[in-house]
């Protein structure tokens, strides 16, 4: 009974050894091409969460309803909330020309269609991962309570936003190769959704009106609300987790389709 237990593991070892070669590997690439990006500066990489802690704090500073909310709670809700929202953004923005402009890239490292697109989650999740140390040091420093075993949620949370980003950026990309107007678009829209999704309102939990419809009918909030959750930034509500699962998976079933559906496009990568 061991051995077969020791075989199981060993099949799902060899299994997943190839996918955490390849992270290991494109994290590696994503730290040199970050580097390379700020080698003119002193502070090189630091540069990418330090611009997110001056704009959150800025945010926090302006916004702030001083009789509602304390300024620690209100920042750490900001700072959550734009940590995804930068993600989220980035999945859209970085993906409108990704086959286009990335197709020299692909053939040079013997990448696949998935690959590719996989190489690219990778970058995101790099940046993200900067702004995600931010996160946890201001909640150290100012809620240090809230930790708890909410952050086992993290890791999931994570793992469905990356299988979200990876299908949003097939279908973006596809959508602009179709239709190529849809680039300018979707730059405009994103900038658009930053004021419509509560990356700095919200806080207060009592929306209503325009503000209401915003949280419940637009797609970010939930990720937003569900991200925060995960945090202890707000309390749990399973409601906004089943909306998240829920939308994660439609969109990944309309990535998959897109992808099996048009994949020949690209004859020359494999």
């Amino acid at each position: 009974m061991n051995q077969l237990a020791w075989f199981q593991q060993l099949h799902i070892w060899l299994m997943i050894r190839p996918f955490l070669s390849r992270l290991v590997r494109f994290l590696h690439i994503s730290l040199i091409e970050a580097r390379s990006e700020r080698q003119s500066s002193y502070l090189g990489i630091i540069w990418s969460p330090l611009s997110t802690l001056i704009f959150t704090v800025m945010l926090a500073v302006v916004f702030r309803q001083p009789h509602h909310i304390s300024a620690g709670e209100f920042y750490l809700y900001v700072l959550a909330g734009y940590v995804v929202w930068n993600f989220i953004a980035s999945t859209i923005t970085s993906s409108t020309t990704v086959i286009q402009r990335r197709f020299d890239f692909a053939v040079h490292n013997n990448l696949t269609l998935i690959g590719l697109f996989y190489k690219l989650l990778i970058d995101r999740l790099f940046a993200m991962s900067m702004d995600l140390a931010l996160l946890f040091f201001a909640i150290l420093l100012l809620a240090p309570v809230s930790m708890g075993s909410h952050l086992f949620l993290i890791l999931p949370l994570i793992l469905m936003l990356s299988l979200v980003s990876i299908s949003v950026a097939y279908i973006v990309n596809l959508s602009v190769i179709l239709f190529p107007d849809l680039d300018a678009i979707f730059s405009v829209g994103v900038r658009f959704m930053f004021f419509v999704s509560p990356v700095f309102w919200g806080a207060e939990g009592d929306a209503t009106g325009v503000r209401a419809l915003l949280i419940d009918y637009n797609p970010a909030a939930y990720f937003l609300s569900v991200f925060r959750q995960a945090f202890g930034v707000i309390s749990f509500n399973p409601a906004d987790w089943f909306v998240a699962v829920g939308l994660s998976v439609a969109l990944c079933a309309v990535g998959f389709n897109a992808y099996k559906r048009s994949n020949t496009f690209v004859r020359n990568l494999k």
